[in-house]
């Protein structure tokens, strides 16, 4: 048996394909715009990215003193990948600091304010792989003493690299063997 309807069911959703790649072009020029905000937003000058920079080090992993201010350098480190993304995440840093708080800059945050933006902003969708990414980077640089002058991490209580001049005991005939004679007699 068949049921007759008086209205159109189910409504026609049929797109066509000039429809369907007008649509997907708007779409992705309303994201691509965002990137290109901030990139051309970025007026920091070198000094206020690596306070900026310091400030994130800080709230991802509280209570580093001034001597792991080396770690910055490996931002920008043509090595690592971060690199290339490093305008644009410090961008995104100061964007949402002045909307989520009413703050110019990333780093004039207090800690808390911090670790939530952090926070909030990795989940994010678009942008979240690169929070995870310099989260997981600072915290490599800064765990295994890469970031300070002595190789030491002063937070898990690592000491650094063995630094002791002297390689040997100071009397090592006192944990040598006897020694013996041709015919293995002690002497």
């Amino acid at each position: 048996m068949k049921v007759q309807r008086s209205v159109n069911y189910p409504p026609d959703r049929s797109v066509s394909r000039r429809r369907f790649i007008y649509s997907m072009g708007m779409l992705f020029a309303i994201n691509a715009c965002t990137p290109f905000k901030l990139l051309i937003g970025n007026s920091s000058g070198e000094k206020d990215v690596k306070k900026t920079l310091f400030a994130f080090m800080n709230a991802v992993v509280p209570g580093i003193d001034d001597n792991y201010r080396k770690g910055i350098s490996f931002y920008y480190d043509p090595e690592y990948p971060f690199h290339k993304y490093l305008s644009v995440f410090i961008s995104d840093l100061h964007l949402h600091a002045r909307k989520s708080y009413g703050r110019n800059r990333f780093d004039q945050l207090n800690l808390h304010q911090k670790q939530e933006l952090i926070r909030n902003r990795s989940r994010d969708l678009i942008i979240g792989n690169l929070y995870s990414g310099a989260i997981w980077f600072t915290q490599v640089i800064i765990f295994t003493g890469m970031a300070h002058p002595e190789g030491k991490s002063d937070i898990l209580n690592f000491e650094g690299p063995y630094t002791r001049q002297n390689y040997s005991y100071d009397n090592p005939e006192e944990f040598l063997g006897n020694n013996l004679t041709e015919n293995g007699n002690l002497i």
